[in-house]
């Protein structure tokens, strides 16, 4: 029986934080880049996020919404050491331990457990260890598919344990509205609302020659997924294949025109990207950035540099100077959607210019420690913590 546990560590950094310092335990706590400035929320406690505070707010209007907000600097080496634990003790539960980010991963447990129930008592075991040993909160989901197993895990939020059988789809699963699945996206979602298809369930139920005549390959897809039908398995020990681009994107929560708060926005983005970059050990040629306007109109721009490079703060800095172009050309024209990628990869040694700045060799210590950790513990295993201006 294919039986898949998915574990999200819960509020992770503020978590975090909270067990460095207890003081701060039941609190309304966030981590941000810096604490002044125009830095954003990374993530927040779950007492901040029930005052209005959300990942991806400016700093000032999380103070706003929460004037007893406590704001801590992040830093990713603490969230670096947490997450290897976390990520050591599930392998004492199962060979085949996917690492999807710094804070969540996934577990096969075929021929580990022999049906949901043993899975469940192996779920809360889990949850008792990291508990235990690390005194951090975690959700557990469990299914028969992994996209449906990160559902479970939405729905036993906070601190939780959720199981969803593939014969109650119907109970859970179908009962969600379209965007809970992985790769539906806002576009996506609103085709799918002018269809009359606004849950999961409904997609799972709409004719696959309609969904194939709107969205192509991808409409099949959608539908085997709102069945429950996810042939991904866990992709353990670094054995994925390496992608051909890396991008993040988020909807803002307001459309906004201000330079400031757009840099602060793509700076979280761009850490996201080079996180990702660097755990695949990739280097990049290309930068592309995405940007939808309060009409929906949607513009990518791309630059293409002579060398690769994998530095943070040069992706950074490059990928500002195409947004302050586009703004300059667009002055007063508000922002929905923002997004940032990279591409023409080079997984081998790059050619960098000397001599190295201060700001270079910074990037590269950090670069060589994330590539020895990653070696030791896994290709995802690690990832770096959110760096905002």
């Amino acid at each position: 029986m294919n039986i898949i546990l998915h574990v999200d560590m819960d509020a992770f950094f503020a978590s975090v934080e909270q067990v460095i310092n207890p003081s701060l335990l039941g609190k309304p706590i966030a981590v941000c880049g810096a604490i002044e400035g125009r830095s954003i929320i990374t993530t927040s406690s779950y007492a901040a996020r029930a005052r209005g505070v959300k990942t991806g707010m400016p700093i000032y209007l999380a103070r706003k919404a929460c004037p007893s907000i406590i704001l801590v600097e992040g830093d990713h080496r603490k969230y670096l050491y947490y997450s290897m634990q976390i990520m050591n003790i599930l392998k004492r539960f199962s060979d085949r331990v996917e690492a999807y980010s710094i804070d969540e991963a996934f577990l096969d447990l075929k021929g580990i457990c022999k049906d949901l129930e043993e899975a469940k008592s192996l779920g809360y075991k889990i949850k008792k260890t990291i508990r235990q040993e690390l005194k951090l909160p975690c959700t557990v989901g469990i299914s028969q598919a992994k996209i449906v197993a990160k559902v479970a895990t939405s729905l036993g939020k906070p601190d939780g344990l959720f199981v969803i059988p593939k014969n109650e789809l119907d109970r859970h699963y179908w009962t969600l509205p379209v965007k809970e699945l992985v790769g539906i996206g806002q576009s996506t979602e609103v085709a799918l609302k002018i269809m009359n298809i606004n849950t999961i369930g409904d997609l799972a139920n709409a004719p696959v020659t309609d969904l194939i005549r709107r969205f192509g390959k991808n409409g099949y897809w959608m539908k085997q997924i709102a069945l429950g039908n996810d042939p991904s398995e866990v992709v353990h020990d670094g054995l994925q294949p390496p992608p051909k681009s890396i991008s993040h994107s988020t909807t803002l929560d307001q459309d906004i025109k201000d330079r400031g708060r757009l840099r602060a926005v793509l700076s979280y983005l761009v850490s996201k990207v080079a996180q990702r970059m660097w755990v695949h050990g990739a280097s990049y040629r290309t930068i592309y950035l995405v940007v939808r306007d309060s009409s929906f109109k949607t513009v990518s721009i791309a630059r293409t540099y002579d060398g690769h490079d994998r530095g943070e703060a040069l992706l950074f800095l490059r990928s500002a100077s195409i947004l302050d172009g586009w703004i300059n050309d667009n002055p007063a024209t508000k922002v929905r959607l923002i997004g940032i990628g990279i591409s023409g990869f080079n997984y081998g040694a790059y050619q960098m210019e000397l001599p190295l700045s201060r700001q270079a060799r910074q990037d590269l210590a950090v670069t060589d420690i994330v590539t020895r950790v990653r070696r030791r513990f896994g290709q995802n295993s690690i990832l770096r913590a959110n760096a905002l201006v």
